[in-house]
């Protein structure tokens, strides 16, 4: 009995504990690869006992905050990015064996380059990859977020900044479906196709605003902690030669980038910069090199701090809500097929071998490929609503409006 009443007693000086400290926000800027060294600042803060109350990010940060905030621990972030095949995941090109007999001949034929004639007019695609298989893997490590779509539900609260194309403004995206909010906010021009959601078109969120302080403050963090993942990058890009178009593009980028960074990071009271030397935004090949800098520039600062630090019991706490899971079992009540026009509906469901029961993602993922290897589509996703009898299970389908052929 008497334990009893002390365990109580322990979580209630817990939770009062909770309410008295300062509501932390960390804030992840964008840097393409280079943000994979906010996993690293993760470990880091979880080794200090320092809670996240609040977090949003932007492009690669965006990821890393999602990832985050759907309960996924930073030692697996490591795991899973560190043992990826980059190179398979950023070519977006559906395996051979899913392809269609007349795409394995236009492959052939073309060498995988791909155009269409609309209006009498020759097409191409408005970027290099549609995201087709970094869609497949956002949606598989935010799987604990299932039938979620207001950010403030999630683990942690969460926020991504994307831009709008038709309106020239940042956006700032939090509710939706969050795999589709992370790839948003990290579709760069000209290499990620741009992603169509109510009414908008978005790209990239760092071309507008890059490190969101004022936005993981108005959260209602008191205090915010931001990373800087792009002052190593910008300080060396000026010293390059300019003899290449990577680097003139890459300098220009930071240029009108970095302005509004500074005013960002200017509101925030504590900013850990890793030094990243050497390594750019698209060697993401290198992620075993990337994510210790993180680690080594938290840790240099550890005496600022751990003033945000926890006792034991109150981290205890927060590592519980942060790593939350998604305990209910996925049973799919309903598959539906959408955003296919030209392509038949009994078309695409003969390519469809999932079927009604317990979920089963590697029977998913092959319907995905089926689908995406016939090469009417840009991309092929899915998404899971609750519904009253379980899960409905959408494949949504984004046709090439270029008419290729």
């Amino acid at each position: 009995m008497t334990s009893t009443i002390l365990a109580a007693a322990s979580l209630l000086a817990s939770l009062h504990a909770a309410e008295e400290r300062p509501k932390i926000g960390l804030v992840l800027g964008g840097g393409g690869a280079l943000g994979l060294a906010h996993i690293g600042v993760l470990q880091e803060l979880e080794k200090l006992q320092i809670p996240v109350d609040y977090i949003g990010g932007t492009s690669m940060g965006a990821v890393v905050a999602g990832m985050y905030a759907s309960g996924m621990p930073p030692d697996e972030m490591e795991r899973q990015f560190t043992t990826m095949d980059w190179w398979e995941v950023l070519k977006d090109r559906s395996s051979y064996q899913f392809l269609d007999y007349r795409k394995k001949l236009d492959d052939k034929r073309f060498m995988g380059m791909e155009f269409g004639l609309k209006d009498r007019k020759v097409m191409f695609s408005p970027g290099v990859a549609h995201g087709q298989k970094l869609n497949n893997v956002l949606e598989t490590f935010t799987i604990n977020s299932t039938g979620i779509t207001d950010f403030d539900q999630l683990n942690i609260p969460y926020r991504a900044i994307a831009t709008d194309l038709r309106s020239g403004t940042s956006v700032v995206l939090k509710s939706g479906n969050l795999a589709k909010a992370m790839r948003a906010s990290m579709a760069v021009p000209g290499a990620f196709t741009p992603v169509r959601m109510d009414g908008m078109v978005l790209v990239d969120g760092g071309i507008l605003n890059n490190i969101p302080v004022e936005v993981v403050k108005a959260m209602g963090a008191d205090i915010i902690i931001a990373v800087d993942v792009g002052v190593t990058s910008t300080e060396k890009s000026a010293e390059s030669d300019f003899h290449s178009l990577g680097s003139v593009v890459g300098r220009t980028y930071s240029l009108m980038q970095r302005p509004d960074q500074k005013k960002q990071l200017a509101l925030a009271d504590l900013v850990i910069a890793p030094d990243l030397p050497g390594l750019s935004a698209s060697q993401f090949q290198r992620t075993k090199e990337i994510i210790p800098p993180g680690r080594k520039a938290a840790e240099q600062l550890r005496g600022q701090l751990g003033q945000y630090s926890v006792d034991d019991t109150t981290f205890k706490a927060y590592l519980e809500k942060q790593r939350r899971q998604h305990t209910e079992e996925i049973i799919i009540s309903d598959i539906t097929i959408s955003g296919n026009k030209a392509v038949s509906e009994s078309v695409i469901r003969d390519r469809i071998k999932t079927k009604e029961g317990p979920l089963q993602l590697d029977t998913v993922f092959e319907d995905l490929n089926r689908t995406h290897g016939m090469g009417d589509f840009q991309t092929v996703t899915y998404n899971l609503t609750p519904n009253a009898e379980g899960y409905e299970l959408e494949y949504n389908t984004t046709e090439k409006f270029w008419g290729p052929t």
